[in-house]
């Protein structure tokens, strides 16, 4: 098959695959739309029931729940209504999948009007793109791009982070591990890591990307002639394309030939002008799985001195971390911490980089100094904000209290409510919903009897039974300190919390 072949099969399974993404993406729009016309739906028949009290629920997907697992602003209507509080209750959720805070505050005078509401409920900014520390949350690569809105690259983070989180691979499951570097797990969930090779650039012409995409396939099947044609062919013709070379050793890995595999490796660096760091990691892995850790150890050093630039923080904390795991299986431990102290300098306002050092001092039995860098963690986790997020909760703030309205600030579980508080100056005319006690129940229960998912970093969408609880909670807040009487949980478990 002629490389012309090649590349207008390539061309048709191109045009395929971004028909499908487009249907995918038009279906899953249509999907968010019929759900918004159902939740609006809901809003009308409690707008009908005519209670005398109205709460306003505004968040994100947290808050606009979804049919599998539940609505905490449902949930927590009829919870209020069992409370001893004199008036009726109905609950409008007017939260929105995917939105920034500053779609929900141009929205904000809109839903005021509507429904009237006597008090607000606001759980938002997990959202918001920039500087998010304050939240512990790390921004996934593509937030900020133009693609960054597409339902179906939201639903690719979701289900990386997820596998990622769940089936990482461990150090003996291959010699060489190609995926791009996304971000880093929650502390409870984080890995020894690896060397991981970043995809590799792809070639200029774009069937030859598909091309290699069809060898890569034919790799992960065992079908290791039919990719070694197609890779040897691309080749021929672009012989400096790194992701070929790349393809073509794991190929060699998968046979288990690893000397070959590393001679692919180490020509392609000698031969392609400008070599993917991707290239250098695929080697350093593929020699330490022969042993040779002196030799993994220093393409590592080359890669974080040389190959990967200064002020690109995640690669460098990635191979830093990689190359002070080498080190501790020589013991040179010493040499190890050497190589991870810089890591919480490159942004110390972001909580994550803190935590390969604490694993390090964790393994290495200093738990007092583990707990030392545990608790600056916690500090710059709450003591850094997003802008943006906290000036649109100051203008809902004032639009709400403007207009006589009592509102409810509710942190997000997991998290601690006096970041909210200040970012709000404390402001003692907002009612604040601590939901902190979800730390508690994930140390005893575990995390996914109450998450479904890990988005934010350390919290995710909620399960049925964490929907109950976030939405009793909230329901303890208003009965408590907004009508002032007693809350009397009801009689039945959270589990059985209607769905």
């Amino acid at each position: 098959m002629t490389l012309r072949h090649i590349a207008a099969r390539a061309g048709l399974v191109s045009f395929g695959l971004l028909l499908a993404l487009v249907l995918l993406e038009v279906g899953m729009r249509g999907a968010g739309a019929l759900i918004r016309a159902r939740q609006l739906q809901n809003n009308r028949e409690v707008l009908q029931q005519r209670h005398e009290f109205r709460i306003l629920c505004l968040g994100e997907s947290t808050t606009q729940g979804t049919v599998a697992y539940g609505h905490y602003p449902e949930m927590m209507q009829e919870i209020l209504n069992q409370q001893h509080l004199g008036v009726g209750v109905a609950v409008v959720n007017q939260g929105r999948s995917g939105a920034e805070t500053h779609v929900i505050v141009e929205q904000l005078k809109k839903d005021l009007e509507t429904f009237s509401p006597n008090l607000v409920v606001a759980m938002m900014g997990i959202n918001d793109a920039g500087r998010t520390h304050a939240y512990g949350t790390i921004i996934a690569p593509g937030a900020n791009h133009w693609y960054g809105s597409f339902r179906t690259y939201k639903l690719y983070r979701m289900l990386r982070a997820t596998l990622e989180l769940d089936a990482a691979p461990e150090a003996d499951e291959g010699l060489i591990v190609a995926a791009d570097m996304v971000g880093h797990p929650p502390a409870a969930k984080t890995k020894t890591p690896k060397p991981a090779a970043p995809s590799p650039a792809p070639p200029p012409d774009p069937a030859v990307e598909t091309s290699l995409r069809r060898a890569s396939a034919h790799i992960d099947h065992g079908e290791f002639s039919d990719a070694e044609m197609i890779l040897r062919e691309i080749l021929s013709v672009y012989p400096e394309d790194s992701w070929a070379h790349h393809e073509l050793a794991r190929l060699y890995a998968g046979q288990g030939d690893r000397a070959e595999a590393r001679r692919v490796l180490a020509r392609a660096i000698a031969l392609v002008p400008h070599p993917t760091d991707g290239l250098y990691a695929s080697l350093a892995i593929a020699n330490e799985q022969d042993g040779d850790l002196d030799g993994s150890i220093a393409i590592l050093r080359q890669l974080i001195d040389h190959i990967v630039p200064a002020d690109d923080t995640p690669a460098q904390i990635h191979y830093r971390a990689a190359l002070a795991t080498l080190y501790e299986k020589q013991r040179r431990f010493d040499l190890a911490e050497q190589i991870l102290l810089p890591v919480v300098e490159y942004d110390p306002g972001n909580d994550a980089h803190y935590q390969v050092l604490i694993d390090f001092y964790e393994r290495r039995g200093n738990a007092e100094r583990a707990a030392e860098l545990h608790n600056r963690q916690q500090r710059v986790r709450h003591e850094y904000v997003n802008p943006g997020t906290r000036t649109n909760y100051h203008k809902l703030k004032e639009e709400v209290l403007g207009r006589g309205i009592a509102l409810v600030a509710a942190q997000y579980p997991m998290r601690q409510v006096e970041t909210l508080r200040r970012d709000l100056d404390h402001d003692s005319a907002v009612i604040y919903a601590d939901n902190g006690f979800f730390q508690q129940l994930v140390a005893r229960d575990g995390y996914w009897r109450y998450f479904t998912d890990n988005f934010g970093g350390d919290f995710g969408h909620l399960s049925t039974e964490g929907n109950y609880l976030l939405a009793e909670n909230i329901a303890r807040v208003i009965t408590e300190q907004y009508f002032g009487v007693e809350f009397h949980p009801l009689q039945r478990k959270p589990a059985d919390a209607r769905r």
